[in-house]
């Protein structure tokens, strides 16, 4: 799983479930203040909702937001009633997902035709270079922005509620 764009996390918290809840809820509608004014704010913030204990958050971006990671979450119940679990998921929206498959899909086939006509006609194929590099530019693109979004999401996680993440 470290080599795909998702990252799954379990975390004992020293919340209660619905004292956590609360405080998600909180969190969302004061970062609903802050959206009346979209260039003006350079706190980060995030959109989302929380219902019976399972949540759903975005990073707020400028422009194109497809890349910023959605996480999942969901509040579980412990022994002791001064704290819970959160198991939390960080993925990619499912249409950026299926972009990135058709996308890597696509290179990997250009890749496996032009590795095939050089063997038939014995000569060099410049498709095999340049799909490489494709590959390997999209792919490194794709993983930089995902490694520092979960960066700032664990960052805003530590800053808000004193999670921290393994």
């Amino acid at each position: 799983m470290k080599y795909l764009p998702v990252r799954k996390f379990k975390i004992s918290i020293p919340y209660q479930p619905a004292q956590f809840e609360e405080k998600i809820i909180v969190e969302l509608l004061r970062n609903k203040d802050n959206e009346k004014s979209f260039f003006k704010t350079s706190k980060l913030t995030f959109n989302g909702e929380i219902v019976s204990r399972n949540f759903k958050l975005h990073r707020r971006g400028f422009g194109n937001t497809s890349m910023i990671p959605i996480i999942k979450g969901k509040i579980l119940d412990t022994v002791d009633d001064r704290s819970s679990i959160i198991e939390i998921k960080i993925n990619y929206s499912p249409l950026t997902n299926i972009f990135l498959g058709f996308w890597f899909g696509f290179v990997a086939v250009v890749f496996l035709l032009s590795i095939i006509d050089a063997f038939i006609n014995w000569k060099f194929n410049i498709g095999i270079p340049v799909s490489l590099g494709m590959f390997l530019i999209a792919y490194g693109m794709t993983m930089l922005t995902f490694s520092e979004e979960v960066k700032t999401i664990k960052r805003y996680f530590y800053e808000k509620w004193f999670i921290k993440f393994d």
